[in-house]
């Protein structure tokens, strides 16, 4: 992975409830004091080929080289005579406690107090709630700036003169650019890119005011984020959830005050004509004193290469290899919308939610410089600030978005395991962290103090050494594995009982009808929208969304059935559904990596037209009632007594508060086929369960039906769509665009068949089969 991590050369950045580089020391000084000590909440394509010679760098310098080497440590003094930085007179001392925290409905850990007095001892006086100080005087400034970047207040589509006088555009080449060279323009919005593409091309920045317009930085990343819109205020820009899993910085196309050779072909000497291109008369630099002169039109090259996996960091609570790959571009983005050819991508995402990629142009200023209106923004924001008490604030942004499919990756048989032996493990910790406050209660209503003192005792030692192995634990999955506690199941079988009611309406059990299908993940071919396609459909990608999926139907007869033969039940209907799932978590990194067989197919009530056996009912419900409990115990017994892991309280805040969409679109295509005669029959003869005839076995006690189900995923659509509506529309690839399979930390996205077995008595037996989107 060396290759492919070379240029990501951004730090970690701080997701949504993470955390400053001031939370950061503190934790390196804590590690042993990882538990809670105040109360739980109750509610918690096309793409472009990389060139055959690489002309640049093959290793870009580090985010953290650039801060110990290239950055200078100094001083940043007013460079004009506008007037002071406001003064801020604090109203509330005590509330500094939440300094660079979200409003965390988790208590805060022991290191909160140390946090609070760090704060008022170092940062200015403000009425604000929560202010970040990035102190110039220091050589992290610029880290906790970018680290919280996501906070700061936007000036871009405002009515602000400084802002609107700055004109930035994002052009895309086909070559790296060079000074001199004529560049081929590209389109990035009809490419689909991978890892190992590159994106290469220039900015140009022109200030078309009559003054200079100052600026304190002025980043070029490559940017990959999770996006939630606040769904209540269509004009509302700001993110209210924003996870940024990606961050690669082109520390030659942003401002620094050393000279990084970008090409290897570059002359590291500068004299006053390397600085212009002669292509364009456009100037390849700013001078020193952070300034965008007007009618100086600047230019910036940039090149960045598409990584292969996200850094380890990005997972560093539960380092899991699914929340390290690049998630695909999903949702309705900023270009999308912003487009003047813009054709929706259906990608059945949450309306509010999305993946996006973009190369991007920030300016980051003080707002003192920039004659910002009072009335524009709340007092009630987060406020970053220098040590002079002037805030930080983003002069102009400017995204050039790309989309982003990175290939599939199979899912294997180790996985899967993986995936259960890590549900299984949160499960039991929070069960057995439940069962422990039981008997801790039980001892203090029963006055036994002293076995009470002994057991809490217990529980805070253990909380400590679980951490520390924590720290030191390497799995062993496959000598795991090998139990057969984990042996992996071969078919899904799904078992209802067949009763008859009498008029007085006692029931007597009259059989029991079994379904069962091969446990296969089924794979269908990624097929990109109509707008990325650089070539017709092939016969083989068309075939793969036809599936043909097993079922096997059993009749089982009680000892004390009669003999005549007579089945007691019939098959009326089969039809199935295509089901897309995404889940997402606003606050807290999902733990765990769902998998299919440890979601669906569970033992419960399907006799209706409403399938209970749901991600929500089967996962979410259940932890949200330990949850509860675990708060009720906690609450009684007081933090004294009782003493939770943090890492525990917020995996199981973030699995008991996922939300999920699933949208279920209708399969109008579908025929039967007896496996025994090879007979086919389409699903749209009401006579076609009845003539698969049942055959009996030499006992006579069972009865079997044996039918290929010949699913046509090209013919899904809607509900509300009619199936001669749907006989004459286009494909559903041409409509729909599926995403391949994925999970991060925040946003997962998943696919099944769910199949609909209507018998005689009007009841419903629901069986779900994994479908996964491949592209390859």
């Amino acid at each position: 992975m060396e290759d492919e991590q070379s240029t990501c050369v951004g730090p970690s950045s701080t997701r949504n409830g993470g955390h400053s580089p001031l939370d950061r020391s503190l934790q390196s000084t804590n590690k042993d004091q990882d538990y809670f000590d105040l109360p739980l909440p109750v509610e918690v394509e096309g793409s472009k080929e990389p060139p055959s010679s690489d002309p640049i760098w093959s290793i870009l310098p580090s985010y953290w080289m650039y801060t110990a080497s290239i950055q200078r440590n100094l001083s940043v003094p007013d460079q004009d005579n506008d007037d002071e930085p406001p003064i801020y007179e604090r109203s509330n001392p005590a509330s500094v406690v939440s300094l660079s925290t979200e409003s965390n409905e988790l208590p805060p850990t022991p290191g909160t107090s140390l946090l609070a007095a760090t704060a008022s001892a170092s940062t200015p006086a403000t009425p604000h709630s929560d202010f970040i100080l990035a102190d110039e005087n220091t050589s992290s400034w610029q880290e906790t700036i970018l680290d919280n970047v996501h906070k700061l207040k936007q000036l871009t589509h405002t009515d602000n003169a400084a802002s609107n006088a700055v004109d930035i555009k994002v052009f895309f080449t086909e070559e790296v650019c060079k000074k001199g060279e004529k560049p081929t323009l590209i389109d990035p919005l009809i490419f689909e890119y991978k890892e190992g593409d590159y994106l290469n091309g220039y900015i140009t920045i022109k200030n078309n005011s009559n003054e200079p317009i100052p600026f304190e930085m002025l980043y070029l990343m490559f940017e990959g984020k999770i996006m939630v819109r606040n769904c209540k205020n269509a004009a509302d820009r700001t993110p209210v959830v924003l996870s940024k899993f990606l961050e690669m910085f082109d520390f030659s196309a942003s401002w620094n005050e050393a000279n990084i050779n970008r090409l290897i072909t570059e002359n590291p000497a500068i004299s006053d004509d390397s600085v212009i291109d002669p292509l364009d008369n456009t100037v390849c630099c700013f001078n020193c004193d952070k300034r965008m002169h007007p009618g100086v039109v600047y230019k910036r090259f940039f090149t960045f290469k598409i990584p292969k996996n996200l850094l380890d960091s990005e997972c560093n609570e539960h380092n899991l290899q699914l929340h390290v790959e690049m998630p695909p571009s999903l949702g309705d983005c900023t270009f999308e919308r912003n487009s003047a050819n813009a054709i929706k991508i259906r990608d059945l995402s949450m309306i509010d939610t999305a993946v996006s990629y973009a190369v991007l142009v920030r300016f980051i200023g003080r707002k003192s410089k920039y004659k910002v209106d009072p009335n524009l923004f709340s007092d009630k924001d987060t406020i970053l600030v220098n040590s002079k008490g002037d805030e930080y604030i983003i002069l102009k942004e400017v995204l050039g978005n790309i989309r982003i499919l990175q290939q599939s990756k199979r899912v294997t048989k180790t996985k899967q395991m993986e995936c259960k032996i890590l549900q299984d493990n949160l499960i039991n910790r929070v069960r057995e962290k439940i069962e422990t406050g039981h008997k801790l209660l039980k001892l203090i209503r029963e006055n036994d103090s002293c076995s009470a003192f002994e057991l809490s005792k217990r529980i805070c030692q253990k909380e400590l050494e679980f951490a520390k192995m924590k720290q030191a634990y390497v799995r062993k999955i496959d000598a795991i594995a090998s139990t057969s506690r984990y042996e992996q199941p071969t078919s899904i079988e799904i078992v209802t009982p067949l009763v008859k009611r009498s008029l007085t309406g006692a029931q007597k059990a009259i059989g029991t009808l079994k379904l069962s299908t091969p446990l296969t993940r089924y794979l269908v071919d990624y097929i990109p929208p109509l707008r990325f396609r650089d070539k017709p459909i092939s016969e083989q990608q068309h075939n793969s969304w036809i599936l043909n999926i097993p079922l096997d139907l059993t009749c089982l007869l009680p000892d004390n059935a009669d003999k005549s033969g007579k089945i007691p039940i019939e098959i009326k209907r089969i039809s199935a559904e295509f089901v897309v799932t995404t889940i997402r978590s606003d606050k807290y990194a999902i733990p765990i990596e769902f998998g299919h067989d440890l979601i669906y197919n569970k033992k419960v009530d399907n006799n209706t037209f409403f399938d209970q056996d749901t991600f929500t009912n089967n996962v979410v419900k259940p932890m949200k009632a330990n949850m509860n409990e675990l708060t009720r115990i906690f609450k009684e017994l007081g933090p004294e007594n009782f003493q939770l892991e943090k890492q525990l309280v917020e995996d199981l805040a973030s699995v008991a508060c996922l939300k999920e969409k699933s949208l279920n679109l209708h399969i109008h295509n579908i025929k039967l086929q007896d496996r025994h005669t090879n007979e086919m029959y389409p699903r749209e003869d009401p006579k076609s369960t009845l003539l698969i005839a049942w055959r009996a076995d030499k006992g006579g006690r069972s009865y079997t039906k044996k039918i290929n189900l010949m699913v046509d995923l090209t013919s899904m659509a809607l509900k509300d769509v009619s199936q001669k509506e749907a006989s004459q529309a286009k494909a559903a690839y041409d409509d729909f665009c599926l995403v391949p399979n994925f999970q991060s930390c925040f946003l997962g996205r998943w696919y099944q068949v769910r199949i609909h077995v209507l018998l005689s008595n009007n009841k419903y037996v629901y069986v779900k089969v994994p479908v996964s989107v491949d592209k390859s």
